[in-house]
């Protein structure tokens, strides 16, 4: 049967745990809280550059992608 977990482990260095735990309490939240707020952020700017990559590919070369789609 399939767990029904949504975490995954991730190796913290003391120092990085330190860090968020500080940072969790001076904005009174949670260290889960913390982290699922910069993997979010890390994703979101991620997701934008790749839209600008491909917007920018298919403006400037546009042509040639679609005539490799149709070979």
């Amino acid at each position: 049967m399939p767990s029904t977990k949504t975490k995954k482990l991730i190796g913290f260095t003391p120092e990085q745990i330190e860090m968020i735990n500080e940072l969790a309490a001076r904005q009174g939240t949670t260290f889960t809280a913390i982290v699922s707020e910069a993997v979010d952020d890390y994703a979101a700017v991620r997701a934008t550059g790749m839209n600008q990559i491909l917007d920018r590919l298919l403006i400037e070369h546009g042509d040639v992608i679609d005539r490799l789609s149709r070979t």
